[in-house]
């Protein structure tokens, strides 16, 4: 399916309401000229935590299987890694608007996205933090309105492994090892 951009305020404000209910209220707003969406940030007490939200990406004309927005959820003192991943991504969205967003896609590069980490890609995948329904937006029918894709970073090593072997497998080492995800100078699991 292709977006086609078009915007209705109420679900503009459902969709808000929607990320409220999950994660609190909006700590910082950023908008930019050049990226055709906004920022949102989320923090909250207990644990302490970040979550930086696109908020526009939905009305954009890009390829994808539902609206959706994007999101990274990193440890407080690491919110400006959280924003930069998140610009970045709604960024080469917007660049690339016929490359396909969807649960497990993975954005990689050559040498550690943050220095002094592993950290070499982003894996795009449901939240492994919130639940009750926050992946996904629905209407009054159960017909998806806005998913949110949640942008997990992950080492070389794990990204090899969902090129390979997909998604849950990753996932279930991610169960097993229980690494603290929230945080970007984590080991691998691989």
């Amino acid at each position: 399916m292709v977006s086609e951009g078009v915007a209705h305020v109420a679900e503009a404000d459902d969709y808000t309401e929607h990320l409220r209910r999950h994660l609190g209220q909006v700590a910082d707003r950023e908008d930019a000229p050049d990226r055709e969406c906004a920022l949102l940030e989320f923090r909250m007490e207990e644990p302490a935590l970040v979550t930086v939200v696109t908020d526009g990406l939905r009305f954009q004309p890009v390829t994808c299987l539902a609206n959706f927005e994007l999101a990274c959820t990193l440890r407080v003192e690491q919110r400006h890694i959280a924003r930069h991943f998140t610009d970045s991504v709604a960024r080469r969205t917007l660049a690339r608007p016929d490359s396909l967003v969807q649960y497990g896609f993975v954005v990689e590069n050559d040498r550690p996205l943050v220095n002094g980490t592993r950290i070499q890609a982003l894996l795009g995948c449901p939240s492994p933090y919130f639940r009750d329904g926050f992946d996904l937006l629905r209407d009054e029918s159960g017909g998806i309105t806005v998913q949110t894709i949640t942008l997990l970073p992950i080492t070389s090593g794990e990204a090899g492994l969902v090129r390979e072997k997909g998604m849950d497998a990753v996932a279930e080492l991610f169960w097993d090892r229980k690494p603290n995800l929230l945080d970007v100078t984590r080991e691998s699991v691989v």
